[in-house]
C-alpha cells in the first residue's frame, strides 16, 4: 500500500522473481550517501558496522555493485520508489 491504495498485488515469490537482476547492493561510507542518491535510484538503506548497505534498483548492474537475492523487502521498497518516481519527476 502506498497513498492509500494498494500498489501490487500477486503471489510472494512472484513478485520477488519480478525484481530478480534489478536490484542491487553495496556497502559505503556514510559520507557518501548524499552522492549516490543523487545518482543512483536507492530503495533502501541500512546502517551495520559504522556504515551503510544501500539497495538501488537498476536493470542494469552499476559499477561496483553487487546483485541481491532479494525478498519482499526488496519488492516493497521497489513498489514505493515507482509510485513516488512521477511525483518527484512532475515536481
Amino acid at each position: 500500500m502506498a497513498n492509500g491504495r494498494v500498489q501490487l498485488e500477486g503471489a510472494p515469490r512472484d513478485l520477488i522473481e519480478s525484481t530478480r537482476g534489478r536490484v542491487w547492493q553495496r556497502t559505503i561510507d556514510h559520507d557518501q550517501l548524499d552522492n549516490y542518491k543523487l545518482n543512483h535510484e536507492i530503495i533502501s538503506h541500512r546502517f551495520f558496522a559504522g556504515r551503510v548497505i544501500i539497495h538501488v534498483l537498476s536493470d542494469e548492474r552499476p559499477d561496483g555493485f553487487d546483485p541481491v537475492q532479494g525478498g519482499l523487502e526488496d519488492v516493497y521498497f521497489a513498489t514505493l520508489a515507482s509510485v513516488r518516481r512521477p511525483a518527484v519527476e512532475t515536481a
